[in-house]
């Protein structure tokens, strides 16, 4: 299953398609403000498994860059 989520840094919309999600060689960057987007933010996102909100941005605390 693919992952779509909004950085949380510039809130831009992201997808990760499944294969980047099964194989983690490269690292997942925003397209809009280039920011690396950690592993551990994904997985976290992706065992919430629910659909966001209209408007609704992610925010991540205690994630580095």
């Amino acid at each position: 299953m693919a992952l779509v989520f909004n950085c949380p840094h510039c809130g831009g919309q992201n997808f990760v398609a499944p294969e980047r999600l099964n194989h983690r060689e490269k690292p997942v960057v925003c397209w809009i403000c280039n920011m690396t987007i950690s592993w551990t933010f994904l997985e976290s996102l992706a065992e919430g498994g629910r659909e966001m909100e209209e408007g609704e941005k992610l925010s991540v605390e205690g994630e580095e860059e």
